[in-house]
C-alpha cells in the first residue's frame, strides 16, 4: 500500500525521498519525552528532516498509523499511554517553525546553508514557544 512517498512493505515502511528511508516493522511504538509529554518518536523525528513538507507529513501520519495496525504483532504489551493528539500538535508547530526558518535561509554558492547566531536564536525562541494541549 502506498501513501504519497511512503510505501508499506511486508517488513517496513519505506519513504522514497531521493533514497530509501526505512522504518522497520518493529519500530512503530518507539516513544520519546518531549518537554514532559510522551509522544510518538518517529512523527517528531521525521518532521525535523529538511525534506518533509506539509503533504509529506500528512502522508507520513496516515502511513504511520496504518502501520501501527498492520504490524500490531510487534506492539509491546506494556506500552504506556502516548498522546497522539499531543504528538500531532507538536508536529504541526515544528513543521511551521521549519517552514518559517527555511524562508530566511541563506545558501552560499556551494549550496551550503549559512547559519548566523541571530537565526539560531530565533529558532531557539520559536521552539521554546511551542504550546501544549
Amino acid at each position: 500500500m502506498k501513501f504519497g512517498v511512503w510505501q508499506v512493505e511486508s517488513d517496513a515502511l519505506v519513504g522514497k525521498v531521493g533514497y530509501d528511508y526505512i522504518i522497520a516493522d518493529s519500530r512503530f511504538w518507539e516513544t520519546q519525552d518531549y518537554n514532559g509529554y510522551l509522544v510518538w518518536s518517529w512523527l517528531i523525528h521525521l518532521t525535523e528532516k529538511s525534506w518533509i513538507d506539509k503533504q509529506t507529513v500528512k502522508d507520513l501520519n496516515t502511513a504511520f498509523f496504518f502501520c501501527q495496525d498492520y504490524y500490531k504483532k510487534y506492539k509491546p504489551k506494556n506500552l504506556p499511554y502516548i498522546s497522539t493528539a499531543q504528538t500531532l500538535n507538536i508536529q504541526k508547530q515544528l513543521l511551521e517553525i521549519n517552514e518559517e526558518m527555511q524562508k530566511k535561509e541563506k545558501i552560499d554558492k556551494h549550496g551550503i546553508i549559512e547559519i548566523e547566531t541571530e537565526g539560531m536564536t530565533k529558532y531557539s525562541e520559536l521552539l521554546n514557544g511551542i504550546t501544549y494541549l
